[in-house]
């Protein structure tokens, strides 16, 4: 989930080709810009498979990353040609950052018996590194500021996993009772080490209906529905030794999916004109 709120200015050049004088009704190009701010609250789920038979995957492995929350910056432009009232194209494009910082825990769970019980755990700060968005968006306004749109969005995000604790157990293949609990002894402990890192890199092609309203001179509103046409998803997984610091088991997934679901967004801007 994301919380945004912030500001954009307008600077308008419509003007009535007869008589010279402005009038909103006439053709003509605009450009907005704006910034705001916001947090990202969440927690991501990566999930390790067994394959024990072509019908029977094993979840033996997983790992959460919090989100808790992530401070996040954003700067959008519009640029767009007016043709009448209820006729525009439009083209934005959008760039959003996030400050580096611990957002939480990062929590790794291994259930290595094959019955589904915990056997081993480990808890760390989360911090991170890099939560960097963009992406380009042009839509054609045909009808009462209704409108069809292509967008082209790219993320990244990358995690580090470091400082905090393990709880391995050691002899549950002769004693079934050896499983973990929350309150077993820290069989590791860490202090600047870096033990995970977790980097996503995603691209996404997207078909929408947008609909934009002015509400006064200084707000208007946009309610955009997306559908991933196309979608890339590339994770790296590394777990790292300490002596030095090294990768020494490295996961790396990789996904395309066509229409693998949308998003809806919307917006409310308050205009200095």
């Amino acid at each position: 989930m994301t919380i945004y709120s912030g500001f954009s200015f307008e600077s308008t050049t419509v003007s009535d080709e007869i008589s010279g004088k402005i009038d909103d009704s006439a053709k003509g190009f605009y450009f907005e810009a704006g910034i705001s701010a916001g947090c990202q609250f969440g927690v991501i789920t990566e999930n390790l498979y067994m394959v024990r038979s072509p019908r029977d995957l094993y979840r033996n492995s997983w790992i959460t990353w919090e989100t808790l929350p992530v401070v996040i910056g954003t700067f959008n432009a519009t640029v767009g040609y007016q043709f009448t009232n209820n006729h525009s194209i439009n083209f934005e494009a959008f760039f959003s950052s996030a400050y580096p910082d611990v957002t939480g825990s990062t929590e790794d769970f291994d259930a290595l018996l094959l019955d589904g019980r915990i056997t081993d755990f480990s808890h760390h700060d989360n911090y991170a590194d890099l939560f960097l968005s963009t992406g380009f968006y042009t839509d054609y306004s045909f009808s009462n500021g209704v409108g069809a749109g292509i967008g082209f969005e790219f993320q990244n995000v990358h995690f580090r996993a470091q400082n905090g604790y393990a709880q391995h157990t050691t002899d549950f293949e002769t004693d079934t009772s050896d499983y973990w609990y929350p309150e077993m002894e820290h069989t590791s402990t860490y202090t600047g080490d870096t033990v995970i890192t977790y980097d996503f890199f995603s691209f996404y092609w997207k078909l929408g209906v947008v609909w934009r309203h002015e509400l006064s001179n200084h707000f208007d509103i946009q309610l955009d529905a997306w559908l991933n046409v196309y979608r890339y998803n590339r994770i790296n997984d590394k777990h790292w030794g300490f002596q030095p610091n090294v990768p020494t088991v490295d996961y790396l997934d990789i996904v395309e999916v066509g229409f693998s679901g949308g998003e809806i967004r919307t917006r409310l801007n308050f205009i200095l004109s």
